[in-house]
């Protein structure tokens, strides 16, 4: 006689824990605290620029040198998304059209950047 396996799970496939050593090894990796990432002391300066770009203004993020470039792709990705607006990251900097300087500043605090000021330009 045949066994009926059908509609049967796996065996081994864990559906729902409490365990202490269970849920760390579940869960160990996918949480980084984000005071640990040494980026965050960074002096970050949001400057608005005119110059160079037919009279239109331009956001200009100025001191994330330090980040990788995939980091700050991501980071322009997340802030034209944010702002609803387009630019690109270029040159070690995010730049950003138009005058997004206080939406960028709350979004950079946001991210854990605790030294982001507006600054001249």
């Amino acid at each position: 006689m045949k066994k009926n396996t059908k509609g049967k799970k796996d065996q081994d496939s864990l559906v729902y824990t409490t365990h202490p050593e269970t849920m760390g090894s579940l869960f160990s990796g996918l949480f980084e605290e984000e005071t640990s990432h040494p980026d965050l002391n960074l002096r970050v300066r949001v400057i608005l620029e005119k110059k160079h770009r037919g009279g239109k203004t331009a956001t200009i993020i100025k001191g994330l040198e330090t980040l990788a470039e995939e980091e700050l792709n991501g980071m322009a990705k997340s802030l034209k998304q944010t702002c609803g607006v387009g630019g690109s990251a270029k040159d070690r900097e995010i730049i950003l059209q138009g005058d997004q300087v206080e939406k960028a500043i709350d979004f950079l605090i946001r991210q854990g950047y605790k030294d982001t000021k507006k600054g001249g330009g």
